[in-house]
């Protein structure tokens, strides 16, 4: 487990600011997962893996965006990260 840990740190310190936060994300999604017993995960795995229905999928679906809807969705990411960039460029001297 140990040998585990320390590949695991070894990989994230090679990451971007961003990549980390999304994976900080990820690890506290892992944690309340644990915390409501991972039931619901563990269903949702069942419909995606055996042939199911189209209402069984439409139904997990909105299962999934109620869940996550706390979360920030990429493109909701992406523009804030934008902006940051526009509005560092604009705060920037023009040197002409």
């Amino acid at each position: 487990m140990e040998a585990m840990i320390e590949t695991i740190v070894s990989k994230l310190r090679r990451l971007s600011a961003d990549k980390l936060q999304i994976i900080s994300e990820f690890v506290n999604f892992l944690e309340w997962q644990e915390s409501q017993g991972g039931s619901e995960v563990e269903s949702a795995m069942t419909i995606l893996t055996k042939k199911s229905t189209r209402e069984e999928r439409i139904a997990l679906n909105k299962v999934a965006q109620g869940r996550f809807a706390h979360l920030p969705n990429s493109s909701e990411d992406f523009a804030r990260r934008k902006q940051y960039e526009i509005d560092l460029e604009d705060r920037r001297p023009n040197n002409l």
